[in-house]
């Protein structure tokens, strides 16, 4: 019979093992595959084909071409004389936001607004995405670089580099010629990592619901200054009820669920204000 002191000594390793395993386990979060040029290829052919036949999907938009050429697509849903734009992707390194507008599109395929008609932009900077960069192949921070009449022509940091000039960006000017032909009266853009429902313009309503569901703090100050952003173009100044979802850099499933019935949430409280 073994003494008892020779059993702990032949536990001691297990424990050890135990423990790191567990501390292992409670640091993992899922990570998402990388956007390669081959796989954002892919990727794209397949929201295509999932949403060029899917009910309630009514139209494919190719709103134009990046900087290198990448196509820029909105897939449209519903019916109804106001429009509604969900977005993701403007930053190429905030993956989880295009992952939550893949989700959207999956969820909005069987969904009923016949009062909007919402718009989801997918990825609005590709080559950013690709190259897993915050700017786009310019290396422009292409939120930094709207018309505002706050935009700056220099940044504190690199990676916020506001381009040239105002607009000065294919991107940028893709998006602002879809806002001024389509003029949505409520946005959601989504972005990583500071987990909160930011809002701008006349939006405290939207980020209520959103924020409530989501799990984050709303927020009317990111906490930093924004000159240049779309938030500033299109909410502050246009005061079009504009949310700025900040997600985390990497979101659970379950945490992405919430979040996409958050961004629903605000759609049918659109719809009911119309309705």
């Amino acid at each position: 019979m073994l003494s008892r002191s020779l059993i702990h000594k032949s536990r001691a390793p297990f424990v050890i093992f135990l423990a790191l395993f567990l501390i292992v386990c409670a640091g993992h979060k899922p990570t998402y595959p990388p956007f390669t040029e081959k796989s954002y290829d892919q990727v794209v052919e397949n929201w295509l084909q999932r949403f060029s036949s899917k009910q309630g999907a009514d139209s494919l938009v190719l709103l134009g071409t990046s900087t290198q050429d990448r196509p820029i697509w909105a897939h449209r849903f519903g019916q109804g004389s106001r429009t509604a734009l969900v977005m993701g992707g403007i930053h190429g390194d905030e993956h989880s936001s295009v992952w939550l507008m893949s989700m959207c599109l999956d969820t909005l395929a069987f969904m009923d607004f016949d009062s909007v008609k919402i718009y989801v932009i997918p990825v609005a900077n590709p080559d950013g995405l690709v190259k897993n960069t915050r700017q786009n192949a310019n290396k422009v921070d292409l939120n930094r670089n709207f018309p505002t009449a706050n935009w700056k022509p220099s940044a504190g940091e690199r990676s916020y580099a506001p381009g040239p000039f105002a607009g000065s960006e294919i991107e940028t000017q893709i998006l602002v010629r879809f806002l001024s032909e389509h003029q949505p009266a409520f946005i959601i853009t989504a972005h990583a990592p500071l987990a909160c429902v930011n809002y701008d313009g006349p939006a405290e309503n939207y980020a209520a619901v959103m924020a409530e569901i989501s799990g984050y703090p709303a927020k009317s100050d990111i906490g930093y200054p924004t000159p240049g952003s779309m938030g500033t173009f299109t909410g502050d100044e246009r005061q079009i009820p504009t949310i700025t979802l900040e997600l985390q850099k990497i979101e659970s499933p379950e945490r992405m669920h919430d979040h996409v019935r958050a961004v629903l949430a605000a759609l049918k409280l659109l719809q009911n204000q119309i309705s």
